[in-house]
């Protein structure tokens, strides 16, 4: 049985497979984090990244590569189309906003792909099971509780990844009716 980090690392590897919403030419997988990264990362969080997200970080690429536009990387790997690194952005969006006082980010849930638009796949870091939760920023306005805008997914990132090395369209499965 092929290993899932391999499953994984034989899609980013190739261009025409490395993301879903990005042209082969434009993408690119990282080279691996080093652990001095991700300890630079876990200490500015105050808290651990998830086993496996470490080892895909770490030995297949720090970013650049996966579901959407592909995975952000910790800082010195991909970010977003705005620049932003896990670590920029879960400090962007843990910070209070003066204009919302309903903006209360969950603690622990670090955004770590972007699908484009304002749709983020966030992986919740308090819990042992490192689940999934989708994050669409779309119909946002200040006072609306965040909570309204997240759909947890009740998935493990390593289960998010597998499917997405299996080549399952995780898109349809977060939008199942927008595509009929």
């Amino acid at each position: 049985m092929v290993d899932c980090l391999d499953s994984i690392r034989a899609r980013a590897d190739d261009p025409q497979t490395r993301t879903d919403r990005v042209a082969p030419r434009e993408s690119r997988t990282f080279t691996p984090a080093s652990p001095e990264q991700i300890a630079a990362t876990e200490a500015s969080l105050d808290f651990s990244l998830p086993p496996f997200l470490v080892r895909v970080y770490t030995q297949i690429g720090n970013g650049g590569f996966g579901p959407g536009r592909g995975l952000i990387g910790v800082p010195g790997g991909a970010t977003d189309e705005h620049g932003n690194s896990i670590l920029d952005l879960y400090d962007s969006y843990a910070a209070s906003n003066p204009d919302d006082d309903r903006w209360h980010w969950p603690e622990r849930l670090v955004p770590i792909c972007h699908w484009g638009e304002s749709v983020y796949s966030c992986v919740d870091c308090s819990v042992a099971e490192a689940t999934i939760i989708v994050l669409d920023l779309t119909d946002y306005a200040p006072g609306r509780d965040l909570k309204e805008l997240m759909v947890p997914l009740d998935v493990s990132i390593e289960s998010w990844l597998r499917a997405w090395a299996r080549g399952a369209d995780l898109w349809r499965e977060m939008y199942p009716l927008e595509l009929e």
